[in-house]
């Protein structure tokens, strides 16, 4: 069977982070949703949960992004 390779997957996760600050931005906190991040990225909609588990779980993922930065 298929399975993509680690670096396209973490290229993946990467560009769900970025959108999902893009829809925040631009849309407001409440109304992120991981469907449309995929829509957004041109990808099915269940890819974003194969690297979150919820649209908490890519909140958390910026918060340690953001905290982690050392220019923080």
């Amino acid at each position: 069977s298929f399975r993509p390779r680690r670096d396209a997957l973490m290229d993946l996760r990467e560009r769900i982070l970025a959108t999902s600050l893009k829809l925040i931005d631009q849309k407001g906190l409440d109304a992120l949703s991981l469907r449309e991040v995929a829509r957004k990225l041109k990808v099915t909609h269940g890819a974003p949960y194969y690297h979150f588990k919820d649209r908490q779980a890519v909140l958390a993922a910026e918060n340690r992004s953001f905290y982690s930065d050392p220019g923080f």
